[in-house]
């Protein structure tokens, strides 16, 4: 006859099963279930009890709430348990952009930086610039980016701001129109879609950076045979301070023009007959990254 077993020693058998651990109440909860088990036999040979259907369940029941409150307690994030939380990672700053001065000669710009036209300019315009290209703020009306080599900013983006619209480009010795009000959309628009010999889509409502407006697209003619033009060609609007803006023979050019705090500010996107289908790429993944606010 084989001798009684410790109740300890059978709750320890059947955890051995596993690798959970279980806390004291309920070692205390299942062999006081087991006496119970045993009181139940009367008479008969003696034999090992067999633990009932419920002790198995009360025991993995309470396997489950011990891990539970283990993780709880315990858990990622809780102190005492693997050390202090890891601390939150805090995002990188993004760089302040680069400062595109007033220079007499066109500036390199390096690719994937990011630029602010100076305070010399009206409005504060801030891009990417692409690769290969060079930039320039010609003073408080201009400022351009445009492929190295390219020479005047037809292949590139133009920020301008102006009021004199040329009565007839093809006859400059007529002049030029009266100033226009420098923060009228409407008014520079209706100006230069009655332009002569340009040739202009339907203006559109647009918002660049939260800014609203609207975009047009002027087309010059593919030749300038009989015209009498200006020394800087065919000249379609001036600068305050008196430098024209000429398009070449056969030139597209997208325009937006906005109200930024009162403000006029014309965008445009000038392409050449000339240009290739990267300039074009580049050109606008340059307008697609423009960021605009009010000079201070």
């Amino acid at each position: 006859m084989n001798a009684p077993r410790n109740p300890d020693h059978l709750i320890r058998a059947f955890l051995d099963e596993g690798q959970t651990d279980l806390p004291d109440r309920a070692f205390d909860a299942v062999r006081a279930d087991i006496h119970k088990t045993r009181q139940r036999v009367v008479i008969g040979p003696w034999r090992e009890p067999t633990m009932t259907t419920f002790a198995r369940v009360a025991i993995a029941a309470v396997a489950v709430l011990a891990v539970g409150l283990a993780w709880v307690s315990f858990g990622p994030g809780q102190p005492g348990f693997g050390g202090p939380p890891a601390p939150a990672e805090t995002a990188s700053p993004s760089p302040s952009p680069r400062v595109l001065p007033l220079v007499d000669g066109e500036q390199p710009l390096e690719s994937g930086a990011s630029y602010v036209t100076s305070d010399t300019f009206l409005v504060h315009v801030t891009f990417t610039a692409p690769d290969g290209w060079v930039g320039k703020v010609g003073g408080p009306y201009l400022a351009y980016a445009n492929p190295t080599g390219r020479g005047e900013p037809s292949h590139g983006v133009i920020f301008s701001i102006f009021d004199k619209v040329v009565a007839d480009p093809c006859h400059y010795d007529q002049g030029f129109k009266s100033a226009l009000p420098t923060s009228s959309v409407d008014a520079l628009v209706s100006a230069l879609m009655d332009v002569p010999g340009l040739e202009s889509s339907t203006p559109v409502d647009v918002t660049v950076d939260g800014y609203a407006g609207k975009q047009l697209t002027l087309m010059a003619p593919a030749s300038f045979e009989g015209c009498t033009l200006s020394p800087d060609g065919y000249t379609v609007w001036q600068l305050p301070l008196g430098a024209n803006n000429p398009f070449i023979a056969g030139q597209r050019s997208r325009l937006w023009i906005l109200d930024v705090d009162g403000q006029r500010l014309v965008i445009d996107l000038p392409e050449a007959p000339d240009q290739t289908a990267q300039e074009r790429t580049d050109a606008q993944a340059l307008f697609d990254s423009i960021q605009i606010a009010p000079a201070d």
